[in-house]
């Protein structure tokens, strides 16, 4: 059985989510928006557009140390916000057309 692994694009959102918090997810259809609060305390709204899949595993209050974008099949991407602890259970993954970074 051949298995794809995907490739790694980058992190996306800038220095402002490394450390950041996420305050809760939200999804409405073809769209899905992160609220997260950045190390410096400031809250900012991450969009996603052409939304196909939300993973979240309780993730309110999880500190991340960035979104990592991936490469996924049928032209859209795979947005992984890494978990800081390790050994925390909580997890969101994102896979979307595209996205969109805005303060609050």
């Amino acid at each position: 059985m051949d298995t794809i692994t995907p490739k790694f694009l980058g992190y996306v959102g800038g220095p402002d989510l490394h450390d950041a918090m996420i305050l809760g997810v939200k999804r409405d259809g073809p769209t899905a928006v992160v609220l997260l609060e950045t190390y410096r305390g400031a809250q900012v709204a991450l969009g996603f557009e052409g939304v196909n899949d939300v993973c979240s595993e309780p993730s309110a209050g999880m500190h991340i140390l960035g979104v990592a974008e991936l490469d996924a099949p049928g032209g859209v991407r795979r947005y992984v916000f890494v978990n800081a602890d390790e050994d925390a259970p909580g997890r969101l993954e994102v896979v979307a057309r595209g996205f969109t970074l805005a303060a609050m």
